[in-house]
């Protein structure tokens, strides 16, 4: 290693973060995912916060395996600003993992498959 006088040149930086491969089988299996799914960061995802498609998806989850659900407003990028929305986030306890957070954000035009007072999931946020 050449001599240097910069300090921070001489610091070794962590690899990257990766999931550990058994925690992220128990995920997979616990949610009922394909064995291909990891999670996507610039999604907002990690391996105990996980994004699924819509109030639906999020439902049936809900109605498999129980767990807490809450909703808060939140606001999300777009290309030309943001845009308030109301997250539904489902939170479950998966053996050997620990708490894992499913959340999605509430889509007016699927209400059509299942009002909010309908669907057990939005019930159960009451």
């Amino acid at each position: 290693m050449p001599e240097t006088t910069d300090p921070l040149s001489l610091v070794e930086l962590p690899p990257p973060a990766v999931p550990d491969e058994q925690l992220l089988a128990k995920v997979r299996t616990a949610l009922g995912f394909a064995r291909g799914w990891t999670p996507i960061p610039e999604l907002g995802e990690s391996l105990t916060r996980v994004l699924i498609w819509s109030q639906l998806e999020l439902n049936d989850l809900y109605e498999r395996l129980g767990g807490t659900v809450t909703v808060r407003p939140v606001q999300r990028p777009l290309s030309d600003g943001v845009v308030a929305a109301e997250e539904v986030t489902l939170s479950v306890v998966v053996d050997g993992v620990g708490l894992v957070e499913v959340f999605t954000d509430w889509c007016e035009d699927l209400a059509k498959y299942g009002s909010r007072e309908q669907l057990p999931l939005m019930r159960a946020a009451a």
